[in-house]
């Protein structure tokens, strides 16, 4: 290819580039207010469970479905602290423990979305055999 050439391709690319740097822009917002509104649902879902299960825990006679709900939200959060765990099964303590401790309070989708919006790409955390 001649240098004209590699000219007019690099004016074309340069062109394109500058016209999709707003579209990028964009789809990064687009990425976070989709996060942001899962982690919202999910958080909202959280709470009003914890709220079932206090006006049950009032009631009189519904000490049963107190603690079968109690069990189900602790049963989500070990399990989510469990995945966390073995899905870093190849990371160091320092970095394995704060994690699954974030999971086991409910926060590690908090933790897993802002990587996610910040392209953040580990291999080393992926449940591979």
């Amino acid at each position: 290819m001649s240098q004209r050439e590699i000219g007019h391709i690099r004016r074309f690319f340069i062109i394109h580039a500058e016209n999709m740097r707003p579209m990028v822009k964009m789809s990064r917002i687009g990425v976070a207010a989709k996060i942001s509104l899962t982690l919202l649902i999910g958080y909202v879902d959280m709470v009003t469970d914890i709220l079932a299960t206090l006006s049950y825990h009032r009631q009189e006679g519904r000490q049963g479905v107190t603690y079968a709900m109690t069990g189900c939200i602790l049963l989500t959060l070990f399990t989510q602290a469990a995945f966390t765990f073995v899905q870093y099964k190849k990371k160091s303590w320092m970095e394995k423990g704060p994690r699954t401790v974030l999971a086991l309070f409910g926060f590690a989708p908090i933790l897993e979305g802002y990587n996610s919006w910040r392209g953040v790409n580990d291999s080393d955390t992926m449940l591979s055999a």
